[in-house]
């Protein structure tokens, strides 16, 4: 089965959430073979798995995304965005449990999913949390009454009360139905069942005009009004009696009291009116005793709303309301109050143990400020002095968790600073620091998050440990560093050191000026240089090098492919395992060399030799193209070197054309030289001819293995051995520039000639004194034949 493997990137970025939260997060991935290539421009599918608790547990969510990665091999997907297959995304409790993160991919595109691996989620998903605090039960201050709406529900005994509130039990001094969720439980007195279309109401029980309720000492039953003396009086309209007492729910004569009302768990007497001029209660008393008393068992014995007059002509403008050692009010003039002064000059003030509340009770906060009812709405402004000079020192009684303004230097701190972070001397002027204890001490800085700090001016710094030391330099992610002036670092563990640099995605580092780095722990330390894939380096000035482990440290240079090199100045690799070592040479293919000075390889496996890098020398090689099976199999199709001369099967020719074994033409062909006599200077002739040529030996042989030229050593060869020749032919044997001896059949085929013509004219002799032999042989027949006649 064919391996698969995937590479995921989380890209971290800082998001400003402006109305919830979104159903999704981001993942990316690179899909590769077995050998580490890519699968690039292909459909693949992933099947995506959110598990509780642990990684061995029963999924709540999965989907599947069938995306087409780019020509990297990557591809984008947002978790909870797919065709989902089971569960709810925006139903996953985030807060309640962790949970792990399951892949499986199916690298054709289809639903053969292979298990990837399950991983646990770490931070950035739980992000989805706070949804749920979109409808929390918060005094958000935000002039949003249904921000704050709860629901309380009566279940049985319990009645709760919804967003945290709790739940209680109702005391069982009633076995009713329980009235709003089921029908009121009547008897006769009483009919409907409370609700709106049936409201309760006194039965008739076949009541006649004019009759009244009575009680018959069991239950209430209609009965005629009673007639005859009453102890009240009538007036007019309205009934009055001097004497006795009045009780209602009590009878008052045990207690002084002229009218008493006794009832529970409701308002016993109540008062409405809408005079403008009048009270709706008056007590008063024209004795020295108390006009009104208020009591209350446990709770507040009163509660006022809106204005409230008191006037016992000490009132006065300014004036608080005191009491003395025995309850008795009065308007005093107020003393020093609770705010207390203090400070080197004495005109600060301190509240202490207070809280305060601006048209708020301040419950459980130090500073409450209700802005409901301005007309500008609520808005709160604190100005100050700006003094970026000799700035003011700040407070040092302060806990490490504050939010803090401080003018002089137009600057703003909330969250946690646990040591010197938010100290005068690391705050920058215009200056912003969010989160714990993150540092922004260069002038018009940002930072936010944890442990991040913004050191250089303009800088930004956003993240976990993100560091922005440079001027105008940038760093987001998690460990992140941006140390050069206008560099950028994103994603994981980056370095953005050089200036106007930037790295991005995991473990890159941008240490060249203008430098980028892109990938996982790629490497830009040229000026302008720029790194892409997989631990490449792009380490000369001006470079380029993208991959797998490409390497790219000549100036000008380029490298593509896997495990490449181009280390001289201008020089271009392609393919796998290709270097390119020659100022402007260019290697492509696999695991091909290009040494010397301009020279151009293509193919795989070439042979290796020491070619001069810089300066042209005629016998380096200007174009190779390998054919080699291996690196202990190395071997050139065709070989042509600077000089012109080229050589097939021949890695160093010392001729124009030089080839290693066969060579063919088309039939009818001629191979041609240029011998015309007006081109010749004749020198006489040649006279070598049949003693020479009976004199060569003809072997068959091998090439060595391993031979310093690289010559075949594998096919079985036939001809001459040029010592041998040399004795014989000196002028068809040289010796070539490497030091061994060519040979020039040329010399033999014109001793063959020579040859040919020695044996012809033998053969001429042969032939008339065979004639001549003949010619007596017929004329002795003739003479015997003349002789046997007589």
């Amino acid at each position: 089965m064919k391996k698969i493997s995937i590479s995921i990137f989380v890209l971290m970025l800082c998001i400003t959430v402006l109305s919830q939260v979104p159903q999704a997060f981001k993942y990316q991935a690179v899909a590769r073979d077995a050998s580490g290539n890519v699968l690039a421009n292909r459909m693949v599918s992933f099947r995506i798995s959110i598990i509780p608790g642990s990684a061995t547990g029963s999924a709540v969510f999965t989907e599947t995304h069938t995306k087409t990665t780019n020509a990297f091999g990557l591809v984008d997907l947002e978790i909870g965005s797919g065709t989902k297959v089971i569960g709810s995304f925006s139903s996953i409790e985030w807060a309640n449990n962790i949970y792990f993160f399951n892949v499986e991919f199916d690298p054709a595109g289809g639903t053969s999913f292979i298990l990837m691996g399950t991983s646990q989620l770490l931070s950035v998903p739980y992000a989805q949390h706070a949804l749920t605090v979109e409808n929390d039960n918060v005094d958000d201050a935000d002039n949003d009454p249904s921000n704050e709406i709860q629901t309380l529900e009566l279940a049985g005994y319990d009645l709760t009360l919804s967003k945290g509130g709790g739940t209680v039990t109702l005391p069982l001094t009633d076995l009713g139905d329980n009235w709003g969720t089921q029908t009121v439980q009547t008897d006769a007195t009483l009919e409907g069942n409370g609700t709106s279309t049936a409201p309760l109401k006194i039965a008739s029980q076949s009541a006649l005009t004019g009759q009244t309720l009575k009680w018959n000492g069991t239950t209430w039953l209609p009965g005629d009004d009673l007639t005859g003396t009453s102890i009240w009086t009538p007036s007019g309209a309205n009934i009055y009696f001097n004497t006795g007492r009045v009780g209602i729910g009590k009878d008052p004569a045990a207690d002084l009291r002229r009218f008493q009302v006794l009832t529970t768990d409701e308002i016993a007497v109540a008062a409405t009116n809408n005079s403008t001029s009048y009270p709706t209660f008056r007590a008063e008393n024209q004795g020295v005793g108390l006009a009104a008393s208020f009591y209350n068992a446990g709770g507040t014995v009163a509660a006022f709303y809106n204005n409230l007059l008191i006037q016992d002509g000490t009132q006065g403008l300014g004036k608080v309301l005191t009491s003395d050692a025995n309850g008795y009010t009065s308007w005093q003039t107020p003393l020093a109050g609770p705010w207390e002064t203090g400070g080197s000059t004495g005109t600060e003030y301190a509240y202490t143990n207070k809280a305060i509340g601006v048209r708020a009770i301040p419950f459980n906060s130090a500073f409450l400020f209700n802005g409901t009812g301005f007309s500008n709405g609520g808005t709160v402004v604190f100005s100050g002095t700006l003094n970026t000079t000799i700035p003011a020192q700040l407070p040092t009684l302060l806990t490490s968790v504050r939010m803090l303004w401080y003018p002089n230097r137009a600057a703003f701190r909330a969250g946690e600073a646990t040591g010197t972070q938010w100290n005068r001397e690391s705050i920058g002027n215009y200056s912003v620091a969010f989160g714990y204890d993150c540092t922004a001490s260069g002038d018009y800085s940002f930072a936010a998050n944890n442990v991040c700090s913004a050191v250089g001016d303009y800088s930004i710094a956003l993240g976990s440990h993100a560091s922005s030391t440079g001027t105008v330099s940038s760093s987001i992610g998690y460990y992140t560093e941006a140390s050069g002036n206008y560099s950028f670092a994103e994603g994981y563990m980056t370095n953005a050191t050089g200036s106007s640099s930037a790295a991005f995605n995991n473990s890159t580092t941008a240490s060249g000026s203008y430098s980028s780095a892109f990938g996982f722990q790629t490497t830009a330390s040229g000026t302008a240089s720029v790194a892409f894939g997989y631990q490449s380096t792009a380490s000369g000035s001006y470079s380029f090098a993208s991959g797998f482990s490409s390497t790219a440290s000549g100036l000008g240079s380029m490298a593509f492919g896997n495990n490449t090199t181009s280390s001289a100045n201008y020089s271009t690799t392609m393919g796998s395992n290709s270097t390119a070592s020659g100022l402007y040479s260019f290697a492509c293919g696999y695991s091909t060399t290009a040494p010397s000075l301009c020279e151009t390889v293509v193919g795989l496996y070439n042979t290796t030799y020491a070619g001069n890098p810089n300066t042209l020398i005629l016998t380096n090689r200007i174009f190779v193209v390998g054919n080699g099976t291996s690196s202990a199999d190395r071997s050139n199709a065709l070989t042509v070197l600077k000089n012109g001369n080229v050589g097939i099967g021949v890695d160093a020719p010392t001729y124009t054309l030089a080839v290693s074994g066969t060579a063919a033409k088309t039939g009818g062909g001629s191979w041609s030289n240029l011998s015309d006599r007006r081109l010749k200077d004749i020198q006489g002739q040649y006279s070598k001819g049949l003693n020479e040529i009976v004199a060569l030996q003809p072997v068959m042989f091998t090439y060595k293995k391993d031979n310093p030229l690289q010559l075949n050593s594998n096919e079985q060869q036939i001809g001459f051995v040029a010592q041998e020749v040399q004795a014989i032919f000196p002028e068809a044997v040289n010796e070539n520039s490497s030091g061994y001896l060519d040979f020039n059949m040329h010399p033999v085929n014109v001793a063959l000639v020579n040859a040919v013509k020695e044996l012809k004219a033998e053969n001429d002799k042969l032939k008339t004194a065979l004639n001549e032999l003949l010619e007596r042989m017929a004329n002795m027949e003739a003479q015997l034949q003349t002789s046997s006649l007589k």
